[in-house]
């Protein structure tokens, strides 16, 4: 019932080094371009590629993603990349992982391929994001990026309710619930730069859609985010409670100018700001602009997992991730060339020496 590029079902184990191109359909729930479902505890998935496009084609294929549909505790993906488009019928629908539950930790993961649920009327849509679908009970995403577009087009809805935690799309993940004081998910040091976009959702953020005892923290989203409701689309986060959004920041002018589009219970925003719209500003300029107001974002704060922009302008002028300034990293010709606001091509890293 489970249906992988690599592995359908796996149990204690590490897979690395794995490439998966072809193309992958199922009807069946469970369906990831590398594995399919990853069982508890004690599993790694390290530098692996998907580039074949998954799709789960019935409307109970929920768990589908680019690197893994389904993953339970103590699960890490560590530098996993997804090329393809990830589509499914149902719900639960991730760039690397569709569902990722207690203690998972996806670090160093990127995605640049389509991420969408094409729902009947009669079904539902919720969990669709960049990164991962849905994130659960005391997980991680870090040092991740988004560059694909995000997409719900369910005609099914429900109204808002603070119970709905799992009802959302964005940019990095579609919905984060960590559900308790106890068990806080994280998503840190990440950015999207793909369209969020969803018809008939009630929550679409830039970085998560739905958001309820969740830290997120140094993050940033740079492009259109669009929800059919405005009181619960934001350019960080949709709508969330008992959470944060902290030393993140928007675009302005992107349609959704604000870091939470609605929220309940305790909520904060600190240090986190928009600022105007600088798609066609020369990126010297976007640096100055932004620095000024950033600095608390980059320099005397424990996270400090961001560095500047700087000649010749990677990232147009935006902050960059460390792991794309490490000496230890190599950059590839390609990424000398970057057009924000059109299309990103982030770059191609591998370590010195192998």
């Amino acid at each position: 019932n489970y249906v992988g590029g690599i592995a359908g079902e796996s149990w204690y184990s590490t897979i690395t080094g794995c490439t998966n191109s072809g193309k992958i359909e199922a009807a069946s729930s469970a369906i990831g371009g590398i594995c399919g479902y990853v069982h508890n505890y004690y599993h790694n998935i390290i530098n692996c590629k998907n580039t074949g496009n998954v799709k789960g084609t019935g409307i109970y294929s929920y768990y589908v993603g680019g690197i893994a549909g389904w993953s339970e505790s103590e699960s890490n993906y560590t530098r996993c990349s997804n090329e393809g488009t990830v589509e499914s019928l149902s719900y639960y629908v991730g760039g690397i992982v569709g569902w990722a539950t207690g203690t998972n930790v996806i670090d160093e993961c990127s995605n640049k391929g389509a991420v969408k649920s094409t729902t009947a009327s009669t079904s539902q849509s919720y969990g669709v994001g960049g990164i991962v679908g849905y994130l659960y009970n005391k997980s991680t995403i870090r040092n991740s990026y988004n560059t694909g577009a995000i997409s719900s087009s369910c005609t099914y809805k429900t109204a808002p309710s603070t119970s709905n935690y799992n009802y959302g799309v964005g940019g990095i993940a579609g919905a984060s619930n960590g559900i308790g004081t106890s068990s806080y998910n994280y998503i840190e040091n990440c950015y999207n730069i793909g369209t969020v976009y969803g018809s008939s959702m009630y929550y679409v953020g830039g970085i998560v859609g739905r958001n309820q005892y969740c830290y997120v923290r140094n993050c940033y989203s740079g492009k259109t985010i669009s929800g059919n409701n405005a009181s619960y689309t934001g350019s960080i986060v949709g709508y969330g409670g008992y959470s944060s959004a902290s030393y993140s920041y928007i675009r302005s002018g992107q349609g959704a100018d604000r870091v939470y589009g609605g929220n309940y219970g305790s909520t904060s925003t600190n240090n986190s700001f928009s600022h105007t719209n600088e798609s066609s500003v020369a990126p010297a300029t976007v640096y100055t602009n932004l620095n000024s107001k950033r600095s608390s974002l980059l320099s005397g704060i424990n996270y400090v997992e961001w560095a500047q922009d700087a000649s010749p302008w990677p990232n147009k002028g935006m902050p960059v991730l460390k792991i794309c300034t490490d000496p230890a990293l190599v950059f590839s010709a390609s990424s000398a060339s970057v057009s924000y606001g059109s299309s990103f091509t982030p770059p191609t890293l591998s370590k010195a020496g192998g």
